[in-house]
């Protein structure tokens, strides 16, 4: 079974026990791909093998770069883009995004195409992403020495919501959220969901600190109320 989490970050952190995203570095590059959500829900599992082949030309011909990721691996994410039919338009098929991030590309445009059990592209199998990084520059002057700074990861703490299933049809909006102690800043946070099928037709429409960024707050809809899934909000609270 797999655990999917999604997180926003509101300031920089130290590492902790749940998946934060933060900023790729400047020598990663986030890529996406496209696929069949149809053929993958069925085809593929936690024990699938992801490879990522990216090139340097349109027709990927010319390989500069291959990663084999795990299904279930942290580092891959997966979402569910809805598409917007409009009156007497076609039908388009539902997709499914496969996103990660790639360490150390070269410089120049990328393509990318990734096989595995389950994936079928949706349009072409060669699919353009942004660039590489450009190489590292000259180093430039020493600054002068800031002051010592504050932030440590003592003062931070991971804050669960409580855990909560999608409602009946009388009502098919999920409120979830994850309140931060008396004193502490809300700095990072998200949601995860577990259920028996690898994709459900759960949306979430919130994913956002509150105002007053004392806790992380999550809606979740299902227009066809067929959301199996059990969720909760999560946290992580700093304090000065």
């Amino acid at each position: 079974m797999l655990e999917f989490r999604c997180f926003g970050l509101g300031a920089a952190m130290a590492a902790t026990s749940m998946l934060l995203l933060s900023a790729p570095s400047a020598a990663d590059t986030p890529v996406e791909y496209r696929v069949d959500q149809k053929t993958f829900k069925k085809g593929a599992t936690s024990a699938t093998q992801l490879t990522f082949t990216t090139y340097s030309d349109a027709g990927c011909s010319a390989e500069t770069s291959e990663t084999v990721l795990s299904a279930n691996d942290t580092t891959v994410r997966y979402e569910l883009p809805k598409n917007l039919k409009l009156k007497g338009g076609t039908k388009l098929a539902k997709a499914a995004k496969i996103q990660t991030v790639l360490a150390a590309m070269p410089p120049g445009p990328i393509y990318l195409e990734v096989t595995g059990e389950g994936v079928t592209p949706l349009g072409e199998p060669c699919q353009v992403q942004g660039t590489g990084g450009g190489g590292a520059g000259p180093p430039g002057p020493v600054g002068p020495t800031g002051p010592p700074g504050t932030f440590s990861s003592a003062t931070c703490t991971r804050v669960l919501g409580d855990l909560a299933s999608h409602p009946s049809p009388a009502s098919r909006i999920l409120f979830l959220s994850a309140t931060c102690p008396a004193g502490a800043t809300a700095v990072g946070g998200g949601y995860g969901y577990t259920s028996l099928d690898l994709f459900t037709t759960c949306i979430v429409v919130q994913n956002v600190p509150s105002a007053d960024l004392t806790s992380w707050e999550v809606q979740v809809t299902s227009p066809t109320n067929d959301c199996d899934a059990t969720m909760r909000a999560e946290v992580v609270c700093c304090s000065s």
